[in-house]
């Protein structure tokens, strides 16, 4: 469990509580901000692959930012299928 919380909501960053980093950002950046930041800290897990942390979890944290980025372009989808939720 410890090990997913390092990945998916480290305790540094506000853990998962409203006030958590990534919640913030999606709150006050606008969308495209928010995209690039999400693509920017996945190429930065990518690159120090090992280098920094156990290699298998600086690929898992990359994932975890592609994976929001992910449920962003999906978030997109289903507005221009559906129009505004």
């Amino acid at each position: 469990m410890e090990n997913k919380n390092m990945i998916e909501h480290p305790e540094h960053y506000g853990g998962d509580t409203p006030y958590e980093c990534v919640k913030v950002l999606r709150a006050w950046l606008t969308p495209e901000q928010y995209e690039g930041f999400l693509r920017g800290n996945a190429l930065k897990y990518l690159c120090r692959v090992g280098k920094k942390d156990e290699a298998v979890q600086e690929l898992k944290k990359a994932k975890w930012y592609v994976e929001k980025l992910i449920e962003t372009e999906e978030d997109k989808d289903e507005v221009r299928e559906h129009g505004n939720l």
